[in-house]
């Protein structure tokens, strides 16, 4: 168990993805821990301004966490080779290390660009006692110099396999900004895996959900028309001239179905404005 002197208040903003992922959803103990270590106050009060939208936001988010880890279950037992963890924005969450830890994964970077954020991170995860890297790496992920610069100076290796998770990131950063920054993962024999959640179009999102995904954003960007959105064509095209290839797809039904065994909050399809996709790279 953490002891530290009081709860550490974060910026509130990171910590509503944390307020709604919850402190029951990852399974390690040393995850738990760090979460009940974080005074989560101000990502309640944010979240409470999303209820009136739609009271399910934080199913969504956990069900784009539960498709993350399922994919990296999937990586793992189909390759016996040991891999780095990159996760691209990785802000307050602690999935890196539960990821690590389930699956013996030994050095992990979690990158962003809020460096008293990881200063904090950093000073949580290292009264763990784990045998596990989790190396914290300020950095800008739109300047594809300064992530491959500041990545390497902390012992991330470019030849060794490597998975990378870009959760969140990719609403708010141009495609041909953040996928030149991807490139750097991108392996000769496509050996590498990316991990890629997206802000679907309209066309194929029902109407209920965009009006939710509009409303919701809404609460946090001033202009959501700026936000990028993909479908799985728009991603085949970014992997096209690395020849790269989607190898699987989580929708919101299917996590949902997955986790417990019916849907109710995601019936179909196009239910719910997120999709998470693997990709070889």
């Amino acid at each position: 168990m953490i002891k530290i002197g009081q709860k550490i208040a974060l910026p509130a903003t990171s910590l509503l993805v944390t307020y709604w992922t919850g402190n029951d959803f990852y399974k390690t103990t040393e995850v738990v821990d760090i979460i009940n270590s974080l005074d989560l106050q101000g990502g309640k009060e944010i979240a409470e301004k999303f209820k009136p939208v739609w009271p399910h936001f934080d199913q969504a988010i956990q069900n784009r966490k539960f498709a993350i880890l399922q994919f990296v279950k999937f990586i793992v037992e189909q390759n016996k080779n040991q891999f780095q963890l990159v996760n691209l924005g990785a802000g307050v969450d602690p999935l890196s290390l539960e990821i690590s830890i389930t699956h013996n994964i030994p050095i992990a970077f979690d990158v962003d660009f809020d460096t008293k954020l990881l200063k904090y991170k950093s000073e949580l995860v290292s009264k763990l006692k784990s045998e596990f890297l989790l190396k914290f790496v300020a950095a800008n992920i739109s300047n594809k110099e300064e992530l491959r610069r500041r990545l390497i100076g902390s012992g991330w290796d470019s030849n060794k396999k490597t998975i990378v998770i870009a959760e969140g990131v990719s609403y708010y950063l141009k495609k041909d900004t953040l996928w030149n920054s991807l490139e750097l993962f991108h392996s000769p024999h496509n050996d590498n895996y990316l991990i890629f959640e997206y802000y679907k179009q309209d066309k194929n999102v029902d109407i209920e959900f965009q009006e939710i995904a509009k409303k919701g954003f809404g609460l946090v960007y001033e202009d959501t028309g700026v936000l990028t959105r993909y479908d799985i064509e728009a991603i085949r095209s970014q992997l096209r001239p690395w020849k790269g290839n989607v190898v699987d797809i989580y929708t919101l039904k299917r996590a949902e179905s997955e986790r417990y065994g019916f849907n109710k909050i995601f019936p179909n399809e196009k239910s719910g404005w997120a999709e998470i996709a693997l990709c070889k790279i």
